[in-house]
């Protein structure tokens, strides 16, 4: 599945052949659009897709580290956070977010660490115990800003700026939806 898209009945049968890969969010997303079909029959429906931001990465950042004549690869989901995370990093003015890990070594370093989500926005001794053998990456914090969960959680000699900014899904979806009626998308 790629971008937002109109919810059309071919795409709905598609995505009910899907439901065995994503058994613990597509059931439930299913009966959702069938009880939106069933009382809103007279409104068009808009699907947006979790999956879509990874399929930009480079190569080298999707496969999975498995023989290549396997043809594994990540596919990751939660794109509508990491979507929403890049948008807000460019509005912030950082002249790249790049991830951790095999991301880093593809992209050629580090400048950005953002911690997001669950845990990421809401707990300062993860996002410690994270960073506390990154140094090597620049990465330090500031104890007093991480237990605060300030915006920007590094030390002010960090190398890599860390970051802790609070996603938000939602606005990412009404702006797909808002794309695909072709209005104005909401800052």
């Amino acid at each position: 599945m790629s971008d937002a898209t109109w919810l059309t009945p071919s795409m709905f049968a598609e995505l009910k052949e899907a439901t065995p890969y994503d058994l613990e969010h597509l059931p439930l997303e299913m009966a959702l659009i069938d009880a939106c079909i069933e009382h809103y029959r007279d409104f068009a429906q808009v699907a947006c897709f979790d999956s879509v931001f990874h399929h930009s990465m480079p190569r080298v950042a999707r496969q999975l580290p498995l023989p290549r004549h396997y043809e594994a690869q990540c596919y990751g989901y939660h794109d509508l956070a990491c979507e929403f995370l890049m948008q807000e990093l460019r509005r912030l003015g950082d002249p790249a977010a790049k991830l951790l890990g095999g991301y880093s070594a593809a992209l050629g370093g580090l400048c950005t660490l953002v911690f997001a989500g669950g845990f990421g926005e809401n707990s300062p001794q993860i996002r410690e115990r994270i960073c506390s053998n990154l140094g090597f990456y620049g990465i330090t914090l500031n104890p007093a800003r991480n237990s605060q969960t300030d915006p920007i959680i590094s030390s002010d000699s960090a190398v890599v700026t860390v970051r802790v900014i609070t996603t938000n899904e939602d606005l990412v979806m009404v702006n797909s939806v808002i794309r695909v009626l072709k209005l104005d998308v909401i800052q």
